[in-house]
């Protein structure tokens, strides 16, 4: 039966060589036309999912229970010891801590609200490119006591420029309103509205002293390659278990992104699907379909 099959296929797209060789090469050039479509979408993603990453996420984070969706001082990690050891056991060396919170940024006219972050500089570019981002000025170093870097947006708004004091006002952790002045150092120009026009970054140290936070932070978040997520993931869950952490990964943070990559991948599997299924058997296109003019089909 698979003899004869073959022999009425081979005899079919020898009896008419030109037909054949369009149809061939309409073929090859759809396949190659979708295969490029999809490198490059997945590329697209790739890039788009690692710069989020870069910029400032990482790849996880571990916060105390419920401080992501509801970030409140009070519930920083007093312990962040216990996340590192943990992280190194693992053999993981590329993790940073910091203190996150809500802010009002004042320059000498005007004022404006913003995401202050308490980042220790030595550890931070082993997670991110903030370090990198800075266009103007520099990035603040362990030695800078109350330096700051802010988005050049944010500088542009406040009209504040490289040396000039900066003064941050928030809640510390027993909810006292506190403030303290700067010296803006940089200036980060990133093409990210969020980094460009929200965001203050400050020395750990300095900041833990401000807000009342000291040997505390907030947030550990970590940076590994996409195969090592999952398994990162459930030994930290494993080691913490019952001990109050969240372990968060970029898609649980924001999963708006992660629907987004999986409704480009639908539309792939679906359009590729649509695309080869036009070349099924019982096909009547002789354009698209030699079996159409097969010995006993109506084209013959």
């Amino acid at each position: 039966m698979n003899d004869t099959l073959f022999i009425a296929a081979w005899r079919n797209l020898s009896r008419n060589l030109r037909r054949t060789a369009l149809t061939v090469t309409a073929i090859a050039l759809g396949l190659a036309a979708m295969i490029f479509l999809w490198s490059f979408s997945k590329g697209l993603q790739s890039n788009m999912l690692r710069n989020l990453q870069d910029a400032i996420v990482g790849s996880l984070q571990v916060h105390r229970s419920d401080f992501f969706r509801h970030p409140e001082l009070a519930k920083a990690i007093e312990r962040p010891e216990e996340v590192v050891q943990v992280l190194e056991a693992a053999g993981e060396e590329r993790w940073t801590w910091r203190i996150e919170t809500f802010a009002l940024a004042a320059g000498p006219d005007t004022s404006a609200g913003t995401l202050l972050i308490g980042v220790d500089p030595e550890r931070e570019p082993r997670v991110t490119r903030l370090a990198e981002k800075v266009t103007e000025g520099r990035f603040f170093g362990a030695g800078d006591d109350h330096a700051c870097v802010m988005g050049a947006s944010m500088a542009r708004n406040l009209r504040v420029g490289l040396g000039d004091p900066v003064v941050l006002v928030s809640h510390d952790r027993f909810g006292v309103l506190a403030a303290e002045q700067f010296t803006l150092v940089g200036i980060i120009t990133s093409g990210e509205i969020g980094i460009d026009q929200g965001l203050v970054l400050a020395p750990l140290p300095a900041v833990q002293e401000m807000l009342d936070m000291q040997g505390r932070v907030t947030s550990v978040p970590v940076s590994v390659p996409t195969r090592g997520l999952e398994p990162l993931v459930a030994t930290l869950q494993a080691a913490l278990a019952g001990k109050g952490y969240d372990v968060l990964r970029w898609s649980d943070m924001f999963p708006v992104m992660q629907e987004w990559v999986s409704l480009s991948d639908g539309f792939h599997y679906v359009f590729m699907g649509s695309w080869s299924s036009s070349c099924s058997p019982g096909c009547s296109t002789a354009c698209c379909c030699p079996c159409s003019s097969a010995p006993g089909s109506s084209a013959s």
